[in-house]
């Protein structure tokens, strides 16, 4: 029969070893512990050697009364797969998550920023060539599509990754429910507004939604092990 002291002091030096600079060695370790807390129907979080690792924050983001389209729509991306929550709360931005949480999150939203931009620029230009008019309303549906692409490629590749990762969800919808309940506690009033709708471009959307899907997000150089098995 296996001894369960065994099972725990081993996830648990897998856990060390997760934090390891390494990304190869930090992902093999998090895989490691992740198939047998699911084995032995573990609690990653009664492990954790350093409590700080797993404590909330919160930080907020001076963005000022204007907020533009491809910044809100990086932070979507942000809080569905990089485990933390945005509230808006204008002239500022408030993330919630654990302190590696938000670090990957800033990280991912700056790049994803970045590379809307330049594959915008590159709509236009090839647009402007074409001699179509690239108008407002086709640069903001091009966004949109781009934005779903990288939302299609990010779920496809939880959805390719071995078992024992994929488990890493129970964790982190257990994250999700600890972030709620800290934004509850800590902010009264948090309002959530919907992006406007407009009149669609398929084409436009379609256009951004194969660059989306192209861009890789490079990983970072530090970051937990479980929001880097998501990154490239």
């Amino acid at each position: 029969m296996t001894n369960p002291n065994r099972i725990t002091d081993r996830i648990r030096k897998l856990l060390r070893l997760s934090a390891s600079p390494n990304p190869h060695e930090s992902e093999l370790a998090m895989s490691m512990a992740l198939r047998l807390a699911t084995a032995y129907h573990v609690c990653l979080d009664d492990l954790t050697d350093d409590p700080d690792t797993r404590r909330l924050i919160h930080a907020a983001h001076r963005v000022g009364h204007r907020f533009t389209l491809d910044r809100k729509l990086a932070q979507g991306i942000a809080g569905t797969y990089f485990n933390v929550s945005f509230i808006f709360d204008r002239p500022d931005i408030i993330v919630v998550g654990t302190q590696t949480d938000i670090d990957i999150a800033g990280y991912v939203v700056e790049f994803l920023v970045q590379a809307c931009r330049r594959c915008l620029s590159r709509y236009i230009r090839t647009e402007i060539a074409g001699r179509r008019k690239p108008s407002n309303t086709k640069r903001r549906n091009w966004t949109r599509g781009f934005f779903y692409g990288v939302g299609a490629k990010l779920k496809e590749t939880m959805a390719s990754l071995p078992i024992e990762t994929q488990s890493a969800a129970v964790i982190l919808a257990g994250d999700r429910s600890r972030r709620e309940a800290y934004m509850e506690d800590n902010f009264s009033l948090v309002t959530s507004r919907k992006l406007p709708t407009e009149r669609a471009n398929t084409s436009a959307i379609m256009a951004g939604f194969f660059d989306g899907k192209n861009v890789t997000i490079h990983k970072p150089i530090g970051g937990s092990a479980v929001s880097r098995l998501q990154l490239s």
